[in-house]
């Protein structure tokens, strides 16, 4: 179970960090 729990926080956190460097690199193309 704690090895499940572990892969869902991991791939969870794998999209967060995809999302908010694709959402960096928008923002930095916006501005300009």
């Amino acid at each position: 179970m704690i090895a499940m729990l572990l892969a869902a926080l991991a791939v969870i956190l794998a999209i967060t960090l995809a999302a908010m460097i694709h959402l960096a690199r928008a923002d930095r193309r916006a501005r300009r």
